[in-house]
């Protein structure tokens, strides 16, 4: 998954591919931290394929992980 920027005269990358481990990424919700950095949620899955809330947040052009939720240990139900 990748978010893109409008600079006003065309789109370009915000800081890299948001989930580099490319175990798939699905129904992100971008938004802006208190510091006006913008920031992502998604489903995705880890390394063993098991289901995980990512939140990242775009800081100095990379993407900084915030949380990698469990789905086991956190009762999140992702569907």
């Amino acid at each position: 998954m990748a978010v893109l920027r409008w600079d006003g005269a065309a789109w370009q990358s915000a800081g890299g591919p948001v989930d580099p481990d490319g175990g798939g990424s699905y129904a992100p919700a971008l938004g802006l931290g208190a510091d006006g950095e913008m920031v992502v949620a998604f489903d995705a899955l880890d390394a063993t394929n098991q289901a995980v809330l990512r939140v990242r947040a775009l800081h100095d052009a990379v993407w900084q992980t915030l949380a990698d939720l469990s789905v086991e240990s956190r009762g999140v139900r992702l569907a």
